[in-house]
């Protein structure tokens, strides 16, 4: 693990040529893919219901919704992602969507982007794994406050990202010293270009509890998690396997910050 707070002015640069070369050379070809067998080995359930629907996905209340999810003879929602999208432009400020399947489901990406500019919470809401995989289809989570005018609070938990590259599966964009991004009993596989990735313009917090990151990478700075001019992140109750960093530095967690302003990462059992 690597932590910085004052790195070369040229350094942002070079990092934002990297991920402009990765995007050309579609470099997730030369990285080291679980097999497909694997991902779901061991039954990793993130969010554990009382039962196979949370009280969410039967009966959701006010500020809340539920995407249902179908998975077919092999195991996919082909129209998950963007079921899912439509759910994040329809929701309200300070929503919980809750994803609500009776079995283990992937969903494709579509190569949209799910653009996220409020304070929302996507949980997974049954007792089964849920898991996005970008593999055919590149997109990303992108989470962004400009125009928003205040601090926005965004939480993933309970699910599993797959294959995603360039900027990663969650890219954060913040411009509000109270900002938060969280993720919570979640698994990162074989993602690229940073499983999670926060640029903070000297503001925003991350908070990572209870997840697991195999098998990521990044050819710039941190592997599993880059975080950039951010306030703070905290890091909990994790696990970090076989992430890796290709040409700058932090396999597991990268944290910068190109002003020189303090930051603090945090890591903890």
């Amino acid at each position: 693990m690597t932590s910085s707070s004052n790195q070369p002015a040229n350094r942002k640069t070079r990092r934002a040529q990297l991920r402009a070369d990765q995007r050309k050379q579609n470099v997730k070809s030369s990285f080291s893919l679980l097999a497909s067998s694997s991902v779901l080995a061991g039954g990793f359930v993130g969010f554990q219901g009382s039962s196979a629907l949370a009280a969410g996905c039967d009966s959701p209340g006010v500020g809340e919704s539920t995407v249902v999810l179908t998975p077919d003879v092999n195991g996919e929602d082909s129209s998950g992602w963007y079921d899912l999208e439509y759910a994040v432009n329809m929701a309200g400020d300070g929503d919980t969507i809750f994803l609500c399947t009776t079995g283990d489901v992937t969903i494709p990406t579509d190569g949209s982007d799910i653009a996220i500019n409020q304070s929302l919470s996507i949980v997974n809401g049954s007792n089964f794994d849920v898991l996005f995989d970008s593999s055919n289809a590149p997109s990303n989570f992108y989470i962004y406050t400009a125009g928003k005018g205040g601090a926005i609070d965004v939480t993933f938990q309970g699910l599993e990202f797959h294959e995603f590259y360039d900027n990663g599966a969650i890219y954060a964009n913040f411009n509000n010293e109270d900002s938060n991004l969280r993720i919570e009993d979640s698994r990162f596989l074989n993602n690229f270009g940073s499983a999670i990735r926060v640029d903070g313009n000297d503001s925003g917090n991350l908070f990572v509890t209870d997840s697991e990151f195999l098998e990521n990478g990044s050819i710039g700075d941190g592997g599993a998690i880059q975080a950039d001019d951010i306030n703070t992140a905290s890091v909990s109750g994790s696990n970090f396997e076989r992430n890796e960093s290709y040409e700058y530095s932090g396999g597991a967690i990268w944290m910068g910050d190109d002003s020189g302003q303090d930051a603090t990462l945090t890591v903890h059992d």
